[in-house]
């Protein structure tokens, strides 16, 4: 992937929103167990307002760039080397769903993108015990917890070998929220 920032290529796409695609719905149902109702997610293509490749607006809903999908169209499946940004925007609907923000997924994430930029994704990926990555992750802002998954789905992602053992208390923690009351993310 050449670049994380992309610009808003259609605003079209953002109003026609579809279900997860069989593949889609089974990778993250992979990476995060019952924790989260995947029938409330939609996807969306069009890209960010700001460019980056990937956010979470509203309630349930993931807006990627349109090359994010194959063929560049998003009706098409995720391309798979896409599939650890899916997860941390997904992981931001779990946010809400479990109630890990401040303000709100979408309010929290806009404002540490506008105050620290890159800087907000930032977490000591030099961490090695499972224990610690779990209190960097239970300690961290909105982006860094997306971050931490997606570092962590994206070793799998690539190594497709055992999963790398650093989250292995994070992934547990994220797969083993029960849903509650909420099922829905609006």
């Amino acid at each position: 992937m050449a670049s994380r920032f992309q610009p808003l290529t259609s605003a079209r796409d953002f109003f026609r929103p579809r279900s997860l695609l069989a593949c889609e719905r089974g990778f993250l149902q992979a990476e995060l167990g019952d924790s989260l109702d995947l029938s409330t997610l939609s996807l969306a293509g069009g890209g960010h307002p700001f460019g980056r490749i990937g956010w979470q607006p509203l309630g349930a809903r993931i807006q990627l760039a349109d090359s994010c999908f194959e063929q560049d169209d998003p009706m098409r499946p995720v391309r798979e080397r896409v599939w650890p940004v899916l997860a941390h925007e997904a992981l931001h609907v779990w946010q809400r769903v479990h109630r890990h923000h401040r303000l709100g997924v979408s309010l929290d994430g806009l404002l540490l993108g506008v105050l620290r930029g890159r800087a907000a994704y930032t977490y000591d990926k030099r961490l090695s015990d499972p224990a610690d990555m779990l209190a960097c992750f239970l300690a961290g802002n909105i982006e860094q917890q997306g971050q931490i998954f997606e570092d962590y789905v994206r070793s799998n992602v690539r190594s497709m070998k055992a999963r790398d053992a650093r989250f292995s208390q994070v992934a547990r923690y994220v797969r083993e929220r029960a849903v509650g009351r909420a099922q829905r993310a609006g």
